[in-house]
């Protein structure tokens, strides 16, 4: 792509009628700054400015997006609210010391009795009669069946 056009380079003697006469300095400072001129051209026409300038043309993607810390995520979540967000039939959860919870499991069938443990500490949960086990991340993709980035951002925007 020129920068300027024929006419322009003529009149301004950037075409040498003796090819034999040496470059004076002016005209090396021309050429610098022509081939500054057509670097910053480049730089304008990569595909990021284009992305910055038209957003609408580019929609966002999963790597767009800004990486999520799980750990961050699970100290957020509060596991016996998640629990009772996923499966709102189930029984009321009973408190079997400050740290843990028993809940009826919703992954093996109907219990008459809790048989899954919530640790609200460590966000971990437990079935003691199916021996399922996993964290606040595992709990939400067996309810939503569902990726585990998606399962990060949805538990983030809870």
């Amino acid at each position: 792509m020129a920068l300027y056009s024929a006419k322009w380079k003529l009149e301004n003697g950037y075409y040498d009628a003796n090819p034999l006469r040496l470059w004076s300095d002016e005209r090396c400072d021309f050429i610098e700054r022509e081939k500054s001129a057509w670097e910053q051209e480049q730089k304008r026409l990569t595909p990021h400015f284009w992305k910055n300038a038209f957003p609408q043309a580019f929609p966002v993607t999963r790597y767009d997006l800004p990486k999520l810390d799980k750990e961050d995520v699970r100290a957020k979540v509060d596991m016996v609210n998640l629990y009772l967000l996923l499966y709102p039939g189930k029984k009321e959860p009973r408190r079997i010391s400050s740290r843990y919870v028993q809940v009826s499991c919703p992954l093996h069938g109907d219990d008459k009795l809790p048989s899954m443990s919530l640790d609200t500490q460590l966000k971990r949960y437990n079935c003691h009669a199916c021996g399922e086990k996993g964290d606040c991340f595992d709990l939400y993709r067996n309810a939503t069946n569902c990726s585990f980035p998606d399962a990060v951002r949805a538990l983030n925007a809870l």
